[in-house]
């Protein structure tokens, strides 16, 4: 009878241990993936320095790095400070993790506002933001980028008020910064050049 239990023992703890292995490998390759679309849309890559406000980005954070630019001129940025609206709606599941240094892939709009990149809608999971696009009088355009449930919101009152509207599904998404992050930004700068 000892035999069969000696068995069982050496079972279950051959058993415990792969599964104590298992978690630890899960804890060590916790490696952050770079959304390939949203770097390949995306003319700016920097690496920010984003302040807390109240449980939320700061818009206004400072530049560590730049580690690609479209435009030459924007190698200048370093230490300077740059405003990026949607920051602050940014939630956790997108990458926001509290006060710290963040990889941050930006475009820049036609009046020289810079924006985070969207993952373009095809390669996107879900739709965090929308940007919305009003037609009014006099061929007016305005375009804004919001909270998808905001944005789906406002599309419906603008509709309802007779406005033509158009509402662009996306997701935006920024990258607790680690200098392991570096190999795999270097690799999308060698496809883009």
């Amino acid at each position: 009878m000892t035999f069969p239990k000696a068995r069982l023992a050496v079972s279950a703890f051959l058993f415990v241990s792969w599964l104590l292995f298992l978690f630890v490998v899960w804890l060590r390759s916790s490696a952050t993936i770079l959304s390939k679309p949203q770097f390949v849309v995306a003319q700016l890559y920097i690496v920010a320095d984003v302040r807390d406000e109240r449980g939320k980005a700061n818009p206004d954070v400072t530049v560590d790095e730049v580690l690609w630019a479209f435009d030459p001129a924007d190698q200048d940025l370093v230490t300077k400070s740059l405003h990026i609206a949607e920051l602050s709606t940014c939630p956790k599941q997108d990458g926001y993790q509290g006060a710290g240094k963040y990889l941050v892939p930006l475009v820049k709009a036609t009046d020289g506002a810079y924006r985070i990149a969207p993952i373009p809608w095809a390669a996107s999971r879900h739709a965090t933001h929308g940007t919305i696009e009003v037609y009014g009088f006099f061929s007016h355009r305005v375009i804004r980028r919001l909270p998808i449930n905001e944005a789906l919101t406002m599309q419906k009152c603008l509709e309802n008020a007779g406005f033509a509207t158009s509402l662009k599904q996306e997701e935006i998404r920024i990258y607790p910064w680690r200098p392991s992050l570096r190999a795999q930004v270097e690799e999308l700068v060698a496809a883009k050049n």
